[in-house]
Order: C-alpha cells, then sequence, then structure tokens
C-alpha cells in the first residue's frame, strides 16, 4: 500500500515539478524569428550578389535611349533570418579594380564615362530590416554612349555600418551591352519550300533567339536543334544549312522588316550562300517589341552560289527576355 501512495503522491509532485520546469524553460528562450535577432556582436556580411569568385563581369544590356537603367544587386549572407537594425553601404567607382580588369582580363575594356552614368542616391545602399537584397538603380544616358567600345564599369563596396563587407564580394566589373528592342527568345513557325528537292525540310516549330548586332539589327540563333548560327533542317535527320543564318533589319518607325543579310556573310562558305528579303512576303512587325505574343513575320531566301536555293515564309512570336 505504501508503494502505491508513493505512485500516486510522488508522481503529482512530479508532474507539478516539470510543469513548472517548462513555463521557466519558454520564458527563457528568445525570439529568434525574421527581425528579431540582433547581429550586433557579430555582424552579418554585406556584398555584392554574384558566386564571389573575384570581380568577374557581369553583363548589363540596355536599348541606348536617354533615360537607360539598370541595377545592381546587394546582399547580406544571412539565409534565413535578418537584422533588427538598418544596415548601410556606398557604393562608389573602383578606379583600381577597373585597371586590374583590363591589364589582366580584357586589354580592350574602356572605361565608361561618368557623365554617361548615375548611381541612385550617390551609390548609398541601405538595407532595412526584414529585407535580404536590395537593388541598387543606374541610369544610363544611353543614346550617348558609344557602343563599339568596349564599355566597362567598376565599384566597389566601402563605409558599412550594422555588417561586415565580405571581402571575396567587395567588387564588382560590369560589362555595359547594348540590347536591341527586338532581341529575345521567340517560337518560329512557319514554312520551307527548297527547290533542290523535297529530301530537305523545314523544321517547325522550333525555339530561336534574336541577338542583337546593333540597335534594330538582330541574328538569328537556333536553341532548339543545333544551337547556333544556323536555320535547322532535316534531311533524313537533323541537321542544317551550313555558313548561312540570317540577320534582320527592322525599321521601328514603319514596323517594316527592311532587309535580310547572312550572318557569315554573303556567298559565305563553300556552297557561297546569301540571303535576301523576299519582297512578297508580309516582312512587318506586330505588338509591342519585348512583349509576349509581339510577332516579327518575314519571307526570305538562301541563295546559293547565285541562284535561289531555299524560300522561308516564318513569324517568330516573341516569348521572354534572354
Amino acid at each position: 500500500m505504501k508503494r502505491n501512495k508513493f505512485f500516486k503522491t510522488g508522481g503529482f509532485h512530479l508532474a507539478l515539478i516539470m510543469l513548472v520546469a517548462s513555463f521557466s524553460l519558454t520564458s527563457c528562450l528568445k525570439d529568434n524569428g525574421p527581425g528579431s535577432v540582433n547581429f550586433g556582436d557579430s555582424p552579418a556580411l554585406v556584398g555584392f550578389q554574384y558566386a564571389g569568385i573575384g570581380p568577374v563581369p557581369m553583363v548589363t544590356k540596355i536599348l541606348g535611349k536617354s533615360t537607360d537603367a539598370s541595377d545592381i544587386e546587394v546582399t547580406l549572407s544571412v539565409a534565413s533570418l535578418t537584422l533588427k537594425t538598418p544596415v548601410t553601404v556606398n557604393v562608389v567607382p573602383d578606379p583600381a579594380g577597373f585597371n586590374t580588369y583590363k591589364t589582366n582580363v580584357d586589354t580592350n575594356a574602356v572605361l565608361l564615362p561618368s557623365t554617361q552614368y548615375a548611381l541612385a542616391n550617390g551609390g548609398k545602399v541601405t538595407i532595412s530590416p526584414g529585407q535580404q537584397i536590395v537593388k541598387l538603380h543606374i541610369t544610363f544616358t544611353g543614346d550617348q554612349i558609344n557602343f563599339n567600345n568596349d564599355n566597362t564599369l567598376a565599384f566597389k563596396l566601402q563605409d558599412a555600418s550594422g555588417a561586415t563587407i565580405a571581402s571575396n564580394l567587395s567588387e564588382i566589373i560590369l560589362k555595359i551591352l547594348l540590347k536591341s528592342i527586338y532581341e529575345g527568345a521567340y517560337t518560329n513557325n512557319g514554312t520551307f519550300f527548297d527547290t533542290g528537292g523535297a529530301i530537305t525540310q523545314g523544321v517547325y516549330p522550333e525555339k530561336i533567339e534574336l541577338l542583337t548586332v546593333s540597335k534594330y539589327v538582330v541574328d538569328f540563333y537556333d536553341i532548339s536543334a543545333n544551337v547556333g548560327y544556323g536555320h535547322p533542317i532535316y534531311l533524313g535527320g537533323a541537321s542544317y544549312f551550313g555558313s548561312f543564318s540570317p540577320e534582320f533589319t527592322i525599321d521601328p518607325t514603319t514596323s517594316k522588316v527592311t532587309g535580310v543579310t547572312n550572318y557569315y556573310g554573303q556567298n559565305s562558305g563553300a556552297h557561297s550562300r546569301s540571303a535576301v528579303l523576299d519582297p512578297t512576303g508580309i516582312n512587318a512587325t506586330s505588338g509591342t517589341p519585348g512583349t509576349v505574343g509581339f510577332k516579327i513575320s518575314v519571307k526570305y531566301i538562301m541563295v546559293q552560289a547565285g541562284t535561289p536555293r531555299v524560300t522561308f515564309t516564318e513569324v517568330y512570336t516573341f516569348t521572354n527576355p534572354i
């Protein structure tokens, strides 16, 4: 009987002690949710948003307009928690970084003049509590930039407050490239007529990219079959016409395709291939460039050794930017 009484009364007291202890532990636990942790004693790292293997060049494409814009991302190295207080850091030009890049990587690099771009807020970045990645806006006077140059910018981080600058993410190189309003990923549908015989057939639909040559000139780049500058065909299997890929000139004022030439150069390769516009085609665009559903309708001819060989009647429908 004494044994049973012990389990009845002793068990009750043990349960009471555990309950009190649990309340004590709960009251001692800190809230580690987002925005609740103060890293003041052990600051987080702040850096540019890239892999961190040296100041590798990052491509920035702009349209060559008077008010072009792009962004640089600055990030905290805190995966799941954020700071209770803001972090500030300055993005500033890095002449030494540019010189090192020009000497060791790209001897053709040309530093973009400071009169042709501006950093928002003078380059000061603030990462507020609850944020991890912040974009710093850069504006360009794109219509003043000479895109024949290998335009380059170099920046570094300095004067951080509330975080420590990550040494491997403290510098960045930007390559400033021209982007045509017609550049992008497209779906190509159409017809294909080969005067050389029915054995050669077109491959539709196909995924392509139109890549910038100049402001209103783009090259045809296949990404669905042979992956490269070449028009895919079916010739008992996947193939393509060698030394041939169309290059289109488009007039944005009239929305007309005004010219087609060969990416490789007219009369290129062993078969002396060229590209010419067929004036009987629609040869026009519809919709807004750079938006889903924008279309380029074009009819052109591959000329081989001075004789028309293949007629392409195609419609390129924009799917997404690249």
